[in-house]
């Protein structure tokens, strides 16, 4: 989910891949595990650009509220 998260933090493959010190394939691939697991698309793949599909974007909103809330305890 880490891959993922920085996706949609970053808007791109190679944005995220560089946060996390990666490759873009890696990136990639990473995304692929929780799609499976869950069982839900969460990026659209079928043009240049990958973005998030309407789960996707509820998984990504979820993110967004578990990452502030864990800074608001390291506070």
């Amino acid at each position: 989910m880490r891959s993922f998260f920085a996706f949609a933090h970053e808007g791109s493959l190679a944005a995220a891949a560089l946060a996390l010190g990666v490759e873009h394939a890696t990136v990639a691939r990473r995304i692929a595990a929780p799609e499976t697991s869950l069982n839900m698309k969460l990026v659209d793949r079928r043009g240049r650009v990958y973005p998030l599909t309407e789960d996707g974007v509820r998984v990504a909103e979820y993110a967004a509220q578990r990452e502030a809330a864990s800074f608001v305890l390291l506070r």
